[in-house]
């Protein structure tokens, strides 16, 4: 939950979507009303209007209290980037809340000035007053830090994964086509096209590694809605880098299906034609 004044959401642009904001006169006044997120009322009120809903919460030394619900704000990402809070409330600014409040400005001017126009205006109200001034977006970046390492050390695995696929995926390929070499001259000495058999060859081996890239698409797509909840910002179904690393490595194992098999293709028809004129001189001569 937290503590708010009536300018707190149009501060930070929060939007109340039923109901209404709190009022001056409840500020101070230990006011029994509170404003709930949209997931908030859902989850408590399922199918019914929030509205005027009475709910209690515990206050400590004071036992439990009652408020009732007079708004339902957006909802915003409280606690954690990644998620909203199954459950926040907005309760009005009392005077308990005060020495744990902060101040919020919302300022069109640069943040230089605006923090030496905040410093300034509490020192006229008491010189020895103590204040420390950053942006929201400061804040924000203490949230960061765990996904920006999981993002790094992801980035960093991710490559040697790829590394890895691209040298498996070229080796187990090339080896396949090299092991028919053998049927590639059968096939050219009974008459096929280079480019035929080089299209034949690379036909087969791809087979499996198109199955292979949907299988471990699908893994991908499963595994990323479980990395999703922790970087934040990241699309856990991303079309630019799925579309790229499995075109990255169908083109490696392309790569690897055709060099071989261009090489053998080649090689069987020069022979051939070498057979081809050897015979032709021997019945000249």
């Amino acid at each position: 939950y937290d503590a708010v004044t009536p300018e707190y959401f149009s501060v930070l642009a929060i939007p109340i979507v039923r109901g209404r904001n709190f009022l001056p006169s409840e500020e101070n006044a230990h006011a029994k009303v509170a404003i709930v997120m949209e997931s908030t009322a859902r989850k408590l009120w399922p199918d019914q209007d929030p509205l005027g809903k009475i709910f209690s919460a515990e206050e400590g030394p004071k036992g439990s209290e009652s408020f009732q619900i007079v708004g339902v704000a957006k909802d915003t990402h409280t606690s954690s980037l990644s998620a909203v809070d199954p459950y926040f409330f907005y309760f009005p600014l009392s005077s308990d809340d005060q020495l744990a409040a902060q101040l919020l400005v919302h300022s069109k001017i640069p943040p230089a000035e605006t923090e030496r126009n905040i410093i300034a205006a509490a020192r006229r109200l008491d010189p020895n007053v103590l204040v420390r001034v950053r942006q929201i977006e400061d804040n924000i970046d203490l949230y960061r830090v765990p996904g920006r390492i999981a993002a790094a050390l992801a980035a960093v695995l991710g490559g040697f994964a790829l590394l890895l696929a691209s040298v498996g995926i070229y080796g187990v390929v090339s080896y396949t086509v090299s092991r028919r070499i053998r049927e590639i001259g059968i096939r050219v000495t009974l008459g096929a096209r280079a480019g035929e058999v080089v299209r034949l060859m690379m036909r087969g081996a791809m087979i499996p590694v198109l199955c292979g890239a949907l299988l471990g698409l699908l893994a991908c797509m499963s595994v990323s809605r479980i990395l999703s909840s922790v970087l934040y910002g990241i699309n856990p179904l991303d079309p630019l880098a799925f579309a790229g690393v499995t075109l990255f490595l169908l083109g490696v194992a392309l790569l690897a299906s055709y060099v071989p098999a261009r090489r053998a293709a080649r090689r069987q028809a020069n022979s051939s034609t070498r057979d081809t004129g050897r015979r032709c001189d021997a019945r000249c001569r």
